[in-house]
């Protein structure tokens, strides 16, 4: 019964550590933090030219989304 529980523990210990070496909890959908607005051209119609406007303006890891503020769309980005 010991034997069972003790590689049970060291099993789920190298999950875990598997898990936070691969950077798995990191996802692009965790983009939370308001940086700005990236001026577009043409104006914010997909989400594809306003993250790679972020990602110009914030680096690699920021996310760009086309948010309506009104009447209009802007592109905000996260991160």
């Amino acid at each position: 019964m010991a034997k069972t529980i003790n590689s049970v523990c060291f099993t789920t210990i190298l999950l875990i550590i598997f898990v936070i070496s691969t950077g798995i909890p990191k996802s692009e959908a965790a983009c939370f933090t308001f940086k700005g607005e990236c001026s577009v051209t043409p104006p914010c119609s997909s989400s594809g030219n306003c993250k790679t406007c972020c990602q110009a303006a914030w680096g690699s890891g920021a996310c760009g989304k086309c948010e309506l503020e009104g009447s209009e769309l802007h592109c905000h980005c996260y991160t």
